[in-house]
């Protein structure tokens, strides 16, 4: 079997957290899923990201108590600093005057820079507070976990009308490298 991503290993040979989103938000429907899925459900990218990087990379199970632990460590920072940020950047898009402008556009890309950041210092504390689990050498499969996961970061966030997500959810699916290969 060959690794989905090769490239960025940590010392314990596992792929970081931030390449993995990196990687896995730029394949097709990634990203509109995750919108939809935050802005339609309020459902944390970066904990979604963050169960999905546990299944794929590193083939682990993600439990409903890993996922609140995830949500309680990062969501004063979310709250806090990550939304803020966000909502700023969004409300430049279209105002208040004199936004929309060339010089509104570039404080705009600044404030995604900074948003950017803060989702990268809210990823590396999630992968620094991940608990060392050993493989126990069952078979893995990992479209199958990585579904379950997706829908218990869904239910985790108390979604109402979850059904309508499937869409988003199927897009996720998608993405999911076909074959993986366990390491560590």
């Amino acid at each position: 079997m060959s690794e989905p991503y090769p490239e960025a290993r940590s010392e314990d040979g596992h792929l970081g957290l931030w390449e993995f989103a990196l990687d896995f938000y730029r394949r097709e429907g990634v990203a509109d899923a995750c919108l939809e899925l935050q802005d339609v459900a309020g459902v944390d990218v970066n904990i979604l990201i963050y169960a999905l990087w546990r299944v794929i990379a590193r083939q682990e199970d993600v439990d409903p108590s890993d996922i609140e632990r995830a949500d309680a460590l990062v969501s004063d920072w979310r709250r806090d600093v990550v939304l803020p940020l966000r909502a700023l950047r969004r409300g430049l898009k279209n105002g208040p005057s004199p936004a929309p402008s060339p010089s509104s556009e570039k404080l705009r890309g600044r404030i995604k820079a900074a948003e950017l950041d803060a989702e990268h210092i809210e990823l590396d504390t999630l992968e620094r507070s991940l608990p060392s689990r050993p493989r126990d050498g069952r078979e893995f499969d990992v479209t199958q976990r990585a579904e379950v996961a997706i829908w218990r970061v869904i239910d985790h966030y108390k979604v109402a009308g979850a059904a309508v997500l499937s869409d988003a959810v199927a897009a996720l699916i998608q993405a999911v490298p076909a074959e993986t290969e366990a390491t560590g």
